[in-house]
């Protein structure tokens, strides 16, 4: 058919543009590049392809998607995002590293990645916001209790006090972790869809300081060198 041909020419073209371009200098973790196929016309239309050396070709959803090599894992602060069940209120926590500042005046405003099918996403989502505890090195023992396993099949506060990690309860609704450094509560303003994730771009509500000074923050290099996450793993998060 007219469409089948129209992928297997640019397919290609894509493949021809492969053999040309390995002899090219590296530009490690760049984007390289998209071809989309036309499904009802059988035209293909195109973005420029920048001549970076192509590491690898990727087929999603009608696109061959040029990619380069990935940047290496980066160190960042690990949260726990506390949310609660709009039906019966019962609290859930995950392990968080994909939060990020994006702006501090007049507010302080975060972008908090989602991880699609997990309890943490759906109770944020439907209560548009929840509360980010910045955990401390004293949590590093319970982040597989937090973030290996689902609140749908767990009682994680109950594996908590197991654990010997009690909660504090903030402003007479969130039951935060003891030991946190502190815990912001955040609200969503507007949601972003960003392959298997959700990001909510966020305004901070209030935030409350929790630790003392002798407590450090946790990093996603402290749980790699932990063997919590393997060493090469980039920071994720986790239901």
């Amino acid at each position: 058919s007219p469409c089948h041909y129209s992928i297997y020419r640019a397919s290609l073209c894509v493949y021809r543009t492969h053999r040309r371009m390995r002899a090219r200098p590296s530009h490690a973790g760049q984007r390289v590049g998209a071809v989309r196929f036309g499904s009802t016309t059988g035209q293909n239309v195109s973005q420029p392809i920048t001549k970076l050396p192509l590491r690898r070709l990727q087929w999603r959803s009608g696109l061959i998607f040029l990619t380069a090599s990935i940047p290496p894992p980066l160190s960042a602060a690990v949260y726990s995002l506390l949310t609660l069940d709009g039906e019966n209120g019962m609290p859930n926590m995950n392990i968080m590293t994909y939060v990020s500042p994006v702006a501090h005046a007049p507010e302080r405003w975060y972008a908090v990645s989602l991880l699609r099918g997990t309890l943490s996403r759906d109770n944020f989502m439907a209560a548009n916001g929840g509360v980010l505890q910045v955990l401390s090195e004293r949590h590093a023992d319970v982040v597989n209790v937090l973030g290996k396993q689902s609140g749908r099949d767990v009682d994680k506060l109950a594996l908590l006090d197991q654990a010997g990690c009690g909660t504090t309860v903030v402003n007479e609704r969130w039951p935060v972790l003891s030991k946190a450094i502190g815990c912001m509560e955040v609200e969503a303003v507007s949601y972003h869809s960003c392959g298997d994730h959700d990001v909510a771009l966020c305004r901070m509500i209030w935030y409350k300081e929790l630790g003392g000074p002798d407590l450090k923050v946790l990093t996603s290099g402290d749980l790699r060198a932990l063997g919590i996450l393997p060493p090469g793993a980039p920071s994720a998060t986790e239901p």
